[in-house]
């Protein structure tokens, strides 16, 4: 009698102990702020953020001043410096201001500000008139990757003036 007793505490114990842990929901303790959902104990974030409890925009890494050198159709243009900020309307988005060698170029006074996509390093077409001789420098075809380890970006690029022929060009940003 004694061991079944024993036996019935034991078994009773047991499913307790199972059924107690299969009820602990494992995201009790985390916290993914108001840019993620936890599920099973890891947050997901939202699309523009990152980061162990989404606290961070994925903008964050790209922000800064850099150093960049175009090279078009393998004429290497003088180095320009360039400004990333995260654009204020969407945190998926980033606005490169004086994106390129160009604008010093054409002598732009005004910032040309070039926006991309975070996720993609990929930007819309846009266009800006020279103020010298009012060419129109069409800018296209932007797309770019990061490099994590050195933090430089690099674009490629395609533009053209007033529709003449395409100049395909690769643009490096160096952080400051």
């Amino acid at each position: 009698m004694k061991t079944t007793n024993f036996l019935i505490f034991f078994f009773v114990l047991l499913t307790f102990s199972v059924t107690n842990q299969s009820c602990t929901d494992p995201c009790n303790d985390v916290d993914c702020g108001n840019n993620g959902t936890c599920f099973d104990g890891v947050c997901i974030c939202d699309e523009g953020y990152e980061g162990t409890n989404c606290e961070t925009t994925s903008a964050t890494k790209y922000i800064g001043t850099y150093s960049a050198v175009d090279i078009c159709n393998g004429q290497t243009l003088p180095a320009s410096t360039n400004t990333i900020s995260q654009s204020t309307t969407t945190p998926t988005t980033i606005e490169i201001v004086n994106f390129n060698a160009l604008v010093d170029y054409y002598s732009i006074s005004s910032p040309v500000i070039f926006t991309a996509d975070v996720n993609t390093l990929t930007g819309a077409d846009q266009s800006f008139t020279a103020p010298s001789n009012g060419e129109v420098v069409n800018l296209k075809n932007l797309s770019g990757s990061y490099d994590i380890s050195t933090k430089e970006l690099s674009f490629t690029y395609e533009y053209d003036v007033d529709g003449a022929s395409n100049q395909v060009c690769t643009s490096v940003y160096t952080p400051q």
